[in-house]
């Protein structure tokens, strides 16, 4: 069985923060940045990992905006020894509009610890509900087919 948790948390990056340090097992460290977009009060992530698919959002503890870069992270439960390929599409919103959305991936074996990078771009110019692969319009796999969601993550 696989599993998914984000941390509830979203906070200030700085090179000394470590956001996997108190999960066990594995976890991504997600620093998302951008050059366009300066604060996000709301962080949804789309995460693909395996044959599973899993929501979550984050926002700052006591509500408010933060800027960006932020540090997050994404704790993944791995049976087995074989690595897990795991994707992230990331929408930083900011009273309830999206401001940009981006993807990584990377893989992950059971106990591994890894850092990924996201760069929210505005959102391009797909049409709500629409299907596109990633990079198509929209953040994502190339090889992954998404829906178009204007008012967060696309999924």
């Amino acid at each position: 069985m696989r599993w998914l948790a984000a941390a509830a948390l979203l906070a200030a990056c700085g090179d000394a923060d470590d956001p996997c340090a108190d999960i066990a097992g594995a976890c991504v460290a997600l620093r998302v940045g951008s050059a366009s977009v300066a604060t996000i009060d709301q962080l949804e992530l789309d995460v693909l990992y395996g044959d599973r698919h899993a929501y979550a959002t984050t926002a700052p503890a006591g509500g408010g905006a933060v800027a960006l870069p932020v540090l997050t992270a994404i704790a993944i439960a791995i049976d087995g020894d074989a690595p897990v390929d795991v994707g992230v599409v990331a929408a930083g919103k900011l009273g309830a509009q999206v401001a940009g959305t981006g993807a990584a991936q990377a893989a992950l074996t059971a106990g591994q610890r890894i850092a990924l990078t996201i760069e929210l771009s505005p959102i391009g110019a797909c049409v709500d509900g629409g299907l596109y692969c990633g990079g198509d319009k929209l953040a994502g796999a190339a090889d992954t087919l998404y829906q178009c969601d204007r008012d967060g993550v696309p999924k």
